[in-house]
């Protein structure tokens, strides 16, 4: 792992107490300005069909162990469950998840915070844990590395993160002030597979289209041999 990576524990103290902050503070937003700006996604439409796209990797769910880590507001969590998962969302804001242990008491919901080690190491083990839009304030290969952990054999980690190869996206990494890490293809690749027991790496792009009547983005294929500047990137870690 980089240097960037390795985070000493008060500059990540840090970073965890900002972003828990931020994101206490964009969850109170959620009736004036919506679901999906009050978890700082840039639209309703295209967090939908991230979503989309997130059910297609995670696979059948019927009686499977998930976790939905960095769970927001549970839109997922709640999908996943009705697919027929056993959900687990966790999510840093305590009064987020105070609010959905009261309005959904079928999902288990936890406040944790996946930037501590410990905090991950007590969670059980799940046949597919979700990481979707949170990676980047978490340092995606270190956050990963410790989800990793939790996966069974058999079953695998999901992922949602900003390409760093995206223009859109770089004009983003400029102006925040916490720390805020997309990360590009080749990362992935390269911190995926250096996972123990990683069986396949299989990445989507899913790129701006210039018409977004219909939809605003187009998806790529699944592969590993991912040429994209692509907005956002899904990918899945196979276990063996």
């Amino acid at each position: 792992m980089s240097g960037r990576e390795h985070l000493h524990d008060s500059v990540r103290d840090t970073l965890s107490e900002g972003w828990k902050k931020h994101f206490a503070s964009r969850h109170r937003t959620l009736r004036e300005e919506g679901y999906a700006r009050s978890l700082d996604h840039s639209n309703e439409r295209c967090q939908l069909q991230i979503c989309a796209h997130l059910i297609e990797a995670a696979g059948p769910l019927s009686g499977k162990a998930l976790l939905d880590a960095g769970c927001g507001w549970g839109m997922t969590s709640l999908i996943f469950e009705a697919c027929g998962a056993r959900v687990m969302g966790v999510d840093i804001v305590p009064d987020t998840i105070a609010a959905l242990q009261q309005g959904h008491p079928l999902v288990r919901w936890e406040a944790v915070d996946l930037t501590r080690n410990e905090a991950v190491q007590e969670l059980p083990m799940f046949d597919v844990i979700v990481a979707a839009e949170v990676l980047q304030y978490l340092g995606a290969s270190t956050a990963v590395a410790r989800l990793w952990t939790r996966v069974n054999p058999g079953g695998r980690l999901v992922g949602c993160i900003p390409n760093a190869d995206c223009q859109i996206v770089k004009r983003v990494v400029e102006r925040e002030v916490l720390q805020w890490q997309p990360e590009s293809v080749a990362e992935i690749l390269r911190w995926g597979r250096s996972l123990p027991d990683v069986n396949d790496v299989k990445i989507k792009p899913l790129d701006f289209q210039s018409d977004q009547k219909f939809l605003p983005y187009a998806a790529g294929p699944w592969g590993a041999d991912v040429q994209s500047t692509a907005n956002r990137l899904v990918f899945v870690l196979l276990r063996k």
